[in-house]
């Protein structure tokens, strides 16, 4: 089980570490109506001041509806370009799993979030970006 941890630790560094810079792209977020649907909570975030996320991969908390997409949680990074991929840990088979990746051709373990009590999931995220960037809760 500590290899595949080891290997799953490499391949984070190592996808974060190939990510190129992308431009600023400045203007509106047309994604952000899928988030705004989802009720996405993010921990450390408020509607009017952003969580500030930095080069490399961010640990965050997020509370969704069970069964949110993934998408819906990419959607509230600014600037989209920066988003780069969404990993989550699977404690149960003792590694890392990916729920995004910028190129939509790649593949990825899960689409959703969780399910827990009441109808929501409150998850740990690694998202990963290659340049400083922030994430608005709706």
């Amino acid at each position: 089980m500590r290899r595949r941890a080891q290997q799953a630790s490499f391949v984070l560094a190592w996808t974060a570490g190939l990510i190129l810079a992308a431009l600023l792209i400045p203007g509106a977020r047309p994604r952000d109506a899928l988030a705004q649907q989802q009720g996405i909570q993010v921990v450390g975030a408020t509607n009017t001041a952003p969580l500030g996320l930095t080069h490399g991969c961010n640990m965050l908390i997020i509370q969704t509806q069970s069964g949110t997409p993934v998408a819906a949680i990419a959607a509230l990074v600014a600037p989209a370009a920066a988003l780069q991929s969404i990993w989550r840990y699977n404690n149960a088979q003792g590694l890392y799993q990916v729920g995004y990746f910028a190129d939509p051709g790649a593949p990825v373990t899960f689409s959703t979030t969780g399910t827990g009590k009441l109808g929501t999931a409150t998850e740990t995220y690694l998202l990963c970006v290659n340049q400083a960037a922030e994430i608005l809760p709706i």
